[in-house]
């Protein structure tokens, strides 16, 4: 798995590390001991971050597979 990461271009791991940061800060919120109105807040934020970020993963790969098409 590792090898696989590592064999990706630099745009791509770092969008890969920051889903992964984001997803985990989502998970970590959603359990944290704070308020329930803080804690709703941080983990809607950081979800939206992260859909964001796949998002835009998502868009750069099917424009480079189009681009292998052509």
């Amino acid at each position: 798995m590792l090898n696989r990461f590592s064999s990706l271009d630099q745009v791509e791991q770092l969008q890969y590390g920051l889903m992964f940061a984001f997803g985990a800060v989502c998970i970590l919120s959603a359990v944290s001991p704070l308020g329930e109105v803080p804690r709703a807040v941080l983990a809607s934020v950081a979800f939206g971050i992260t859909a964001g970020l796949w998002v835009s993963h998502l868009t750069t790969v099917l424009y480079g597979a189009a681009d292998r098409l052509e």
